[in-house]
């Protein structure tokens, strides 16, 4: 899935637009080590949009989620605790959530004998987002690949993003039974119940937002003119 971006914008109120070349662009982003990261975050972004539970989103919400997210290669015969987003993100504290982006992955009951397969796209971790708990670890016979976002930063993510929020919920709604409007009682049962204080939404893409820092000096800013508006006008 490929979206087609925009070449021009059409402004309904006075705005000011600030350019830069792409070769601008490139020159910053390989001089302060950011190149490598914004082509990751945009990797991510581009395979978020294929998931189904997720491919409605806007370029803006995705590109906020892709900031979140941690790619996880299992190699055959290994397993993944999602009870602990430390393993992914050594500064979050909270379980993981995510999906399996390639391969199958395994889920054991909890008595250990029967597993749940896992195949693409589906979800993975102990919290989930509008929905009861979900599976708390994985393992994979010949090799799989998942998508991982710290649930209290994601809470956080999903309590100011309106259009995150109403998708998840149409996303639960509509493949069966009742959804909540809250989300912190999902947390029950995790030795750390994030949802009940949720820290301020991340930015949408650090490394991106890193550049802010160099635009003056190589930008250029220019005021746009407002049409008037033939619909608004007319009596």
């Amino acid at each position: 899935v490929q979206k087609v971006r925009n070449a021009s914008v059409v402004a309904r109120t006075p705005v000011v637009l600030c350019e830069f070349s792409e070769g601008t662009f490139l020159d910053v982003a390989r001089a302060e080590g950011l190149q490598e990261g914004i082509l990751r975050a945009w990797a991510v972004r581009d395979l978020l949009a294929q998931a189904p539970l997720l491919g409605c989103l806007c370029s803006t919400t995705l590109d906020r989620l892709a900031a979140l997210a941690r790619e996880v290669a299992l190699p055959p015969g290994d397993s993944f605790s999602l009870t602990t987003a430390e393993a992914v993100c050594p500064a979050e504290t909270g379980p993981l959530w995510g999906l399996v982006t390639m391969g199958l992955a395994y889920a054991r009951s909890d008595g250990g004998k029967a597993a749940t397969t896992l195949q693409t796209w589906a979800e993975v971790g102990p919290w989930r987002p509008f929905a009861p708990p979900g599976v708390r670890s994985v393992c994979t016979i010949e090799g799989c690949s998942l998508v991982l976002f710290p649930a209290v930063p994601l809470a956080a993510l999903i309590a100011a993003t309106p259009e995150l929020a109403v998708t998840l919920r149409k996303y639960r709604q509509s493949h069966g039974g009742p959804t909540p409007w809250v989300m912190g009682s999902d947390f029950a049962g995790l030795d750390h119940p994030v949802g009940l204080v949720l820290p301020p939404a991340p930015p949408a893409n650090s490394c991106v937002d890193d550049l802010a820092n160099f635009i003056d000096a190589t930008a250029t800013v220019r005021p746009v003119k407002v049409p008037k508006s033939p619909s608004l006008t007319a009596q």
